[in-house]
C-alpha cells in the first residue's frame, strides 16, 4: 500500500476516535510492543518492534446497529536475515478492517451487511487461510442478507490475493440462497429454495453449483431445533463434466443465546453416497470464561498452491479465563488440511497456536505476553516450515476502558 494511503487510513482511525465519550460506543487505543522470531527457514533468529493504533465501534448509527474494527500494524524488524524472511523489507505494515451493519424494522423483516479486509505479513494470522504466504497477502470477503415475511436472501464473496510470491496463485469463491418459507408456525416451519455457488482459481472458473431443495424445521424443546433438507446437487466443472446427485442435508442447533450451558450448530450436507460437507460449532462457558471449537469441511478456493478446486478442513479451538479480577489466559489454535477437490494431489497441513496473558495494570493500560507457533507441512510443495514468536505489547486504551477479552469475559450472558 502506498504511503499516502497509509497515512490516509491513520489519519480516518485518529478522526473517528477524536469524538469518543467515556461512555459511548466508541473505544480506541495505541499499542506498542516487541517481538522475537524464529524460523526454520532463517539461518537465525530476529527482533521486531510495532506500533498498532485501533479503532473500535459497536452501537447505533439512525435505525443501524453497527459494529466495526480497524487497524493499522506497523512492525520494524532488525536482524541480518529479516529482510529475506519478509517479503524484502524489514518495515512492514498490515490493515486490518472488519464490520457489520444490521437494520430490524419488524420480526421476520431485517437487512444486514458485513465486510472484512485483512492485508498482512503476518504468517501467525488465523485469517490468512491454509497457504502460508512468505509476503504480502490480501484476504477479504463480504456478506449481505434479507429476510421479509416469507423470503430469504443471501450473497457472499471471499477473495484472496498473493502478491509477494510467484509461486501462489489468487483465488475467489462466490454464494448465494434464495428461499421461501411458506409455513411459519410457533414451533415448526417449512422452506423450499435454492443454493449456488462458484469457485475461480487463477482467474478460471473451476466449479460452479446449484443445489435446489425443500425442508423441514421443528423446534424439539425451547432451546433445541433440529432441520432436514432434500433435494439435488448439481455440478459443472473446470473440464465441462457435468454431476447431478441426490442431496440430503440434517442440522441441530441448540441456542447460545439461551441459558448458559452448552450452546452448538451441528450440519452436515451428503450428496450421493459422499459427505460433502460438514460444519459443528460449540460454545461453553468455563469458571469466569468460555471456550469454544468449531470443525469445517467444504469444497473451496484456497488458491495459494493450488491452482484448482481444493476441499479444505479446519478445526480450530479456544478457550479464555480469568485469574484474580485482573488477569486473562487465554489461547487459541487450528489445525487445516487442504487437498485437491477432484482426484489424488498433494496435501498442505498447517498447525497455528497462540497462548497468551493479558495484565490489566490500570483501567487505561493493558500488558499482553504471547507465544506463538505454526508448522506448516507443504507435501510436494517445499520442506516442512516451523516459526515461532515471542512478544510483549502495552495496549493504551481510551473511552470505554475495556479491551475486547476483559469485555468479553464480563459481559453479561442472557
Amino acid at each position: 500500500m502506498p504511503l499516502r494511503a497509509r497515512a490516509a487510513s491513520l489519519f480516518v482511525l485518529l478522526a473517528l476516535a477524536a469524538p469518543a465519550k467515556a461512555d459511548g460506543p466508541l473505544e480506541f487505543g495505541a499499542a506498542i510492543g516487541t517481538s522475537w522470531y524464529d524460523h526454520t527457514n532463517v539461518p537465525n533468529s530476529y527482533s521486531g518492534k510495532l506500533f498498532r493504533p485501533w479503532v473500535r465501534y459497536e452501537g447505533p448509527a439512525g435505525n443501524w446497529d453497527i459494529r466495526g474494527f480497524a487497524q493499522e500494524r506497523l512492525q520494524f524488524y532488525t536482524g541480518r536475515t529479516a529482510d529475506s524472511a519478509l517479503g524484502g523489507t524489514s518495515r512492514q505494515w498490515n490493515e486490518h478492517i472488519e464490520g457489520t451493519a444490521l437494520r430490524t424494522w419488524a420480526e421476520g423483516q431485517d437487512l444486514s451487511f458485513g465486510g472484512r479486509f485483512v492485508h498482512s505479513h503476518d504468517a501467525y494470522d488465523p485469517g490468512l487461510g491454509i497457504a502460508l504466504p512468505h509476503g504480502n497477502v490480501f484476504t477479504w470477503s463480504g456478506d449481505a442478507g434479507s429476510h421479509f415475511d416469507l423470503y430469504e436472501a443471501a450473497l457472499r464473496a471471499r477473495g484472496k490475493d498473493y502478491k509477494a510470491d510467484p509461486r501462489l496463485v489468487d483465488a475467489r469463491s462466490f454464494g448465494w440462497t434464495a428461499r421461501i418459507v411458506p409455513v411459519r408456525r410457533p414451533h415448526d416451519s417449512a422452506f423450499a429454495g435454492i443454493t449456488g455457488s462458484q469457485l475461480n482459481v487463477d482467474e478460471a472458473v473451476e466449479l460452479i453449483t446449484l443445489r435446489p431443495g425443500a425442508g423441514y424445521r421443528r423446534r424439539l424443546d425451547p432451546l433445541l431445533t433440529a432441520e432436514i433438507e432434500a433435494g439435488a446437487a448439481l455440478a459443472r466443472f473446470a473440464d465441462g463434466t457435468d454431476q447431478a446427485l441426490p442431496m440430503l442435508a440434517l442440522g441441530l442447533m441448540r441456542d447460545p443465546n439461551r441459558g448458559s450451558a452448552l450452546g452448538f450448530e451441528l450440519r452436515a450436507r451428503l450428496e450421493g453416497d459422499s459427505l460433502a460437507a460438514v460444519y459443528a460449532e460449540a460454545r461453553y462457558p468455563i469458571a469466569s470464561g468460555r471456550m469454544h471449537l468449531r470443525l469445517q469441511s467444504d469444497a473451496e478456493a484456497e488458491g495459494g498452491y493450488y491452482s484448482t478446486a481444493n476441499r479444505t478442513t479446519e478445526f480450530t479451538w479456544g478457550a479464555l479465563d480469568t485469574l484474580g479480577r485482573a488477569n486473562i489466559l487465554g489461547i487459541d489454535g487450528s489445525y487445516g488440511i487442504t487437498q485437491p477437490l477432484r482426484g489424488d494431489g498433494p496435501t498442505t497441513d498447517l498447525v497455528r497456536t497462540t497462548a497468551y496473558a493479558i495484565r490489566r495494570v490500570q483501567p487505561w493500560l493493558d500488558v499482553r505476553v504471547a507465544a506463538s507457533y505454526v508448522h506448516e507441512y507443504a507435501r510436494s510443495f517445499r520442506p516442512p516450515v516451523r516459526r515461532v514468536r515471542l512478544e510483549a505489547e502495552l495496549d493504551l486504551l481510551a473511552s470505554g476502558f475495556a479491551s475486547t477479552a476483559f469485555r468479553a469475559l464480563t459481559e453479561d450472558r442472557p
